[in-house]
């Protein structure tokens, strides 16, 4: 299943996740937010997470920009940082301590503070979110007259946000495991705003959903 919002330039996948009978992975940044973030057609952007049948959380970032090539993969209780250029090589490991009080102490926000349960027991898990904002039915301050190159094909697993006739609008993008018994309580703690969401089945109990909430910003 894929979040996709349809902008006044074109529709933009955000985000996808999908379950096979071994694991549940997630990808965020799409070309078009990589694009209007001005990074270099060369370079490569990439995010994605993992969550196996164990429960081994896994969370990837990867970059390539201007001859540095950069790996950041975050598990349960560390996280793992791998820079080249050239025929350089250095690689850190910080723990979940050492993340809260180091320079890299964003990274911490990524490292659970339990080791996560198995994927037949798990009860909930909140994996990467994003946000960003729409300003005159597109993404930041693009021009809607400069269309983007490629547009996705849709189907029935798609949620698709129109956000075209929006301004101003603040988006939350996130992706978590919900209990199925517990989801119309869960959409009550969003107060203001639209909530759009899309869920697929990973157990009895389990759903995995992806949400993208609009809000309101005054202030952009």
């Amino acid at each position: 299943m894929r979040l996709l919002l349809r902008t006044k330039s074109g529709l933009r996948c955000v985000c996808w996740a999908k379950t096979t009978p071994t694991s549940v992975t997630g990808w965020f940044m799409g070309d078009w937010i990589k694009e209007k973030l001005r990074v270099s057609p060369e370079s490569h952007l990439d995010c994605h997470f993992t969550y196996p049948t164990d429960g081994n959380y896994h969370y990837s970032f990867k970059a390539r920009n201007d001859g540095v090539e950069q790996y950041v993969s975050v598990f349960w209780n560390c996280a793992r940082i791998k820079s080249i250029r050239g025929d350089s090589r250095r690689i850190v490991e910080v723990t979940r301590e050492e993340l809260a009080n180091g320079p890299s102490y964003i990274l911490g926000h990524l490292v659970p503070v339990f080791k996560p349960e198995p994927l037949d027991r798990v009860a909930g898990f909140q994996f990467v979110s994003m946000g960003f904002n729409v300003l005159n039915g597109n993404f930041g301050n693009h021009d809607a007259n400069a269309a983007l190159q490629g547009e996705p094909t849709t189907s029935g697993d798609d949620l698709i946000v129109d956000v075209e006739a929006l301004d101003k609008v603040s988006v939350s993008v996130s992706c978590h495991f919900t209990n199925a018994a517990n989801k119309g309580q869960a959409h009550l703690l969003y107060n203001h705003g639209q909530l759009h969401s899309i869920a697929k089945q990973v157990s009895a109990n389990i759903e995995l959903e992806l949400a993208c909430h609009l809000s309101i910003n005054e202030e952009l």
